[in-house]
């Protein structure tokens, strides 16, 4: 996937101008936050999913290449850089990553 932060909001919105809608207007700042996350991991991101979820929160899944790193240690890498951030959770089921995160707009950088 290209890490400029327009083909990530592009894929996440799937050409669906309400989610695009709902990431600008609602959830920008933690859309930024998720861009900044994961940027350095772009080159193994196959594919990109926003998931609905509550208004406070925004929700993300994307399957990585194993080809170039393995998923274990793109977790690591992730989670070592949240430095511990308890509004930032990271699943991982089948090889798919999932990326929460649930703090509240105004406290965003």
């Amino acid at each position: 996937m290209e890490k400029k932060i327009s083909d990530y909001v592009q894929a996440l919105s799937s050409s669906d101008f309400d989610i695009l809608e709902e990431i600008f207007l609602k959830k920008y700042r933690k859309f930024l936050r998720f861009y900044y996350i994961i940027e350095d991991h772009s080159d193994v991101i196959t594919s990109i999913e926003y998931k609905k979820c509550e208004e406070n929160k925004l929700k993300v899944a994307f399957s990585v290449s194993e080809s170039k790193k393995s998923v274990n240690k793109i977790l690591k890498e992730l989670e070592e850089s949240l430095n511990d951030d308890e509004d930032v959770l990271i699943h991982n089921k089948k090889n798919i990553i999932t990326i929460e995160i649930t703090k509240d707009e105004s406290e965003l950088p």
